[in-house]
C-alpha cells in the first residue's frame, strides 16, 4: 500500500500536537530548612501535637469498631441483594438497652471495582461470571507510541507520511505541563518583591503548607 503523502507544512511535532489530552501536574519533595517558633505560638503547637495523637488513637478505635458493624451489614445487603431486594445504602440503628436510646450510622457501598490484572484471574472472572461476562466487562485499551519513535527522525517522519493530518483520529496523547525543579526557590529570584512572589505562587498553584 502507497504511503499518504506528509501534508505541506505538518511535522511530527505538530501531528502529536493535535492529539494531545489534559494529564496531571506533578510535585517534588525537597529538604526543610527550620522555623523557630515564639512561645505563644509553640504552645499552639504542642495542643496541635496532643490533638493529632488523640485523632489518630481515635481513627484506630473507630476501625476496630468498624469491622464487625462491616460484616454484618454486608451479612444483610447479600442476603437482601440475592433475595431480589439490593441496596447500596442502609441506614443503620442500634439500640442501647440501658437507656433504650437509639445511635444511627450509614452504611455505603460504592460501584466500584478492582477486576485482577493477569490472563489467570481473568478467567476466573469469566467461569463465575459465565454468560454475563460479556454484558458486565468492558475493555479499554490504551496504545503508547514506542520511545523510539521519538528519538528516530526516519520513524517520526515514517509516521507523519502515513497519519497525517488524521493522526489524532487513531492516537490521543497526555501532555503534562509542570515547572521545573527548583523553581520554588526561583521564583524569588523572579519576583521584585514579597507581593509578586506571592502572585507568582498563587498563579502557579503551589500546594498548600500543612502540619503533619
Amino acid at each position: 500500500m502507497p504511503k499518504k503523502k506528509q501534508d505541506d507544512g505538518l511535522s511530527f511535532d505538530t501531528m502529536l500536537a493535535r492529539s494531545v489530552v489534559d494529564g496531571k501536574k506533578s510535585k517534588k519533595k525537597d529538604e526543610n530548612p527550620e522555623i523557630i517558633l515564639t512561645a505563644a505560638l509553640t504552645k499552639d503547637l504542642k495542643t496541635f501535637i496532643e490533638k493529632k495523637k488523640e485523632t489518630k488513637q481515635a481513627e484506630a478505635d473507630m476501625r476496630l469498631a468498624e469491622q464487625p458493624l462491616l460484616a454484618f451489614c454486608l451479612k444483610k445487603m447479600d442476603e437482601d441483594g440475592v433475595g431480589g431486594d439490593f441496596h447500596s445504602s442502609y441506614n443503620i440503628k442500634g439500640k442501647e438497652p440501658e437507656d433504650s436510646e437509639y445511635t444511627t450510622a450509614k452504611f455505603i457501598t460504592a460501584d466500584k471495582f478492582k477486576l485482577p490484572e493477569d490472563d489467570e484471574g481473568l478467567e476466573a472472572i469469566k467461569d463465575i461470571l459465565g454468560e454475563h461476562y460479556d454484558d458486565s466487562v468492558e475493555t479499554t485499551t490504551k496504545v503508547i507510541l514506542k520511545d523510539t519513535v521519538f528519538k528516530d527522525e526516519k520513524l517520526k517522519k515514517e509516521l507523519v507520511e502515513m497519519f497525517g493530518v488524521r493522526f489524532s483520529e487513531f492516537f490521543e496523547t497526555q501532555k503534562t505541563v509542570k515547572l521545573k525543579s527548583g523553581f520554588d526557590e526561583k521564583m524569588y529570584d523572579i519576583a521584585e518583591n514579597i507581593e509578586e512572589a506571592v502572585k507568582i505562587r498563587e498563579m502557579c498553584g503551589k500546594s498548600k503548607p500543612f502540619f503533619k
